[in-house]
């Protein structure tokens, strides 16, 4: 699929290894989109907040940051913690789903 938008062998090996990368998280991508939903139908969305600020920014950006410019990974340290992030997200959210705080707020329609 990727030669549909460049003939370049060396993006087309990106792209691979990309996909090869990043559907590994895909499960747990899930699985977190489903926790977090859940804590929103709850009317818990402060929580599904900060699993998404904490993990996705407080972690994948700084994280990606140091595996790029520090350890030199290049675009597969952005993979990986991408994938990474979803999992820890996933973790996170589900900690938090057991823990069951969610269960004392209470709806406001107002």
């Amino acid at each position: 699929m990727a030669g549909w938008f460049a003939s370049q062998p060396e993006v087309q090996e990106m792209a691979a290894s990309c996909l090869r990368i990043i559907a590994t998280g895909y499960v747990f991508y899930a699985w977190q989109m489903v926790l977090v939903a859940a804590f929103a139908e709850a009317s818990d969305t402060r929580t599904s907040a900060l699993v998404n600020i904490i993990c996705f920014w407080f972690v994948k950006l700084p994280l990606a940051y140091f595996l790029v410019v520090t350890l030199d990974l290049a675009q597969n340290g952005v993979f990986y913690v991408v994938t990474g992030a979803y999992c820890l997200a996933t973790v996170v959210a589900f900690v938090l789903f057991r823990r069951g705080s969610w269960k004392t707020r209470e709806l406001s329609l107002s």
